[in-house]
């Protein structure tokens, strides 16, 4: 547990800081992240089909968050993800053809070796485009995207806080007992109230640009976001008969073992955002 506080003791305050200040230093942090994380993925195979080679698909992963800063909001985000994507596939592809023996090639391996770079990227470039997406709204200014950015951050943080504490101390009934045998809906059910009270808080706190009732939505939407990010990031383990995605952070694991909640919950929030109209 001490490992553990200390490892979030340092890497905290470098990505908060990263979120407030924005720009290019976050999208090259988040480009690292993705990068690193689409290579623990590529080892997160099942037995007999990797581990998969992972340089295209680390360079793709990377590609995402840099295509969605260059965006610069949310009107081009699609535009320049899709050119990353096609572009990604293409390398990818013709990497694993040229690099894998004939008998070690499949359409399995082929198909993760392309969702590498969307999973562990892709879903990770929303943060970024949620970051600019108030360089869209009335005014301009960047205000309403860090403020959403912190929101779905700190409330994954609450949930799994709410979850861990509330599972540990009534938990009783599993959840997905073959998935993660720890989880329980009690658990479940304490880190949605987390999120919940997570997003009215920072609402008094950050201007969210929205009444109270869509930032309580919203804290349950990130919530369960969350949520369900951990389960897949369970079972992609769980196929590779692996306890963590990798050891890259002392006491917390590897890069997706940290990022499982974040990567659903930032496209949640960021389409989300979309949808209350604020920021466009």
């Amino acid at each position: 547990m001490k490992l553990r506080l200390l490892t979030a003791a340092v890497a905290l305050p470098i990505v908060l800081g990263a979120v407030w200040l924005g720009g290019l230093g976050l999208a090259a942090l988040a480009a690292l992240a993705a990068a690193l994380g689409a290579r623990e993925f590529c080892r997160l195979t099942p037995p007999g089909l990797g581990p998969l080679p992972a340089l295209p698909a680390m360079l793709a992963a990377a590609a995402f968050p840099l295509a969605a800063w260059r965006a610069d909001g949310t009107g081009e985000y699609l535009l320049y993800g899709g050119v990353v994507l096609a572009a990604g596939a293409a390398g990818s592809l013709v990497w694993y053809w040229i690099r894998r023996p004939a008998a070690a090639r499949t359409l399995l391996g082929g198909l993760l070796l392309l969702a590498a770079p969307l999973y562990a990227g892709g879903l990770l470039a929303h943060g970024i485009a949620l970051r600019s997406i108030g360089e869209t709204a009335a005014g301009g200014g960047d205000e309403l995207g860090r403020a959403w950015l912190l929101l779905a951050l700190l409330v994954v943080m609450a949930a799994d806080t709410g979850a861990l504490a509330v599972g540990r101390a009534i938990g009783r009934h599993p959840m997905a007992p073959r998935l993660s045998p720890a989880k329980t809906w009690e658990g479940a059910a304490g880190g949605m109230a987390a999120a919940i009270a997570a997003a009215m808080l920072l609402g008094l706190l950050l201007d969210l640009g929205v009444p109270v009732w869509q930032q309580a939505a919203a804290g349950a939407v990130i919530g369960l976001a969350g949520q369900l990010g951990d389960l897949l990031e369970s079972r992609l383990k769980r196929a590779a008969n692996a306890k963590d995605s990798g050891a890259l952070m002392p006491g917390h694991g590897g890069m997706l073992d940290r990022l499982d909640s974040t990567l659903l919950a930032l496209p949640a929030a960021y389409y989300l955002l979309l949808a209350y109209g604020v920021g466009g």
